[in-house]
């Protein structure tokens, strides 16, 4: 129970760091946001789930969405330490990812142990390599989504940006 509410807290502080609105997710009244500036402020909307690198006509158990879902935070974790440091003004922000991944360690292998076994089942060729390749899908989509987040006004355009992470 303890590690569940930590990886609450660690979504929800990550999650500040992407402000990609999704059409179906509800504005704040604007009574809501002057009641609580600093909360709205804090926590950006949420962002729709989509899934990323499946193969096609994959069909997942309990436990392997469980394991994507650890490692795609652990994953966004590392994006953000990487890449939002001055948004919280944490320098260190990174370094408390390093720590959250040794503490964490076991359960993040078993993690990807199931995904490796998931993506075997659909694909053909190394485990590992598969896994790779789909970590690195996985940092790709969270580096745009931050970069789109980040982006001025005008900016760029996420589907031409090259990928921060490549293998």
């Amino acid at each position: 129970m303890r590690s569940l509410v930590c990886l609450a807290a660690v979504a929800a502080i990550v999650g500040a760091c992407q402000s990609v609105k999704s059409p179906r997710q509800a504005t704040p009244s604007a009574a809501a946001v002057q009641a609580a500036p600093s909360t709205a402020a804090a926590f950006a909307e949420p962002v729709a789930f989509s899934p990323i690198g499946h193969p096609d006509g994959a069909c997942m158990s309990e436990a392997e969405i469980a394991a994507e879902q650890a490692l795609r935070l652990h994953t966004a974790m590392m994006v953000t330490g990487l890449t939002c440091h001055s948004f919280y003004r944490e320098p260190a922000l990174f370094d408390r990812y390093q720590e959250f991944t040794l503490a964490h360690e076991d359960r993040l292998g078993t993690a990807q142990d199931t995904i490796r076994r998931f993506l075997g089942r659909y694909g053909a060729g190394n485990r590992d390599r598969l896994l790779d390749t789909y970590q690195t899908a996985i940092a790709n989509a969270e580096s745009r989504l931050v970069a789109d987040a980040s982006a001025p006004t005008g900016g760029t355009d996420a589907a031409k940006a090259e990928p921060v992470f490549a293998h």
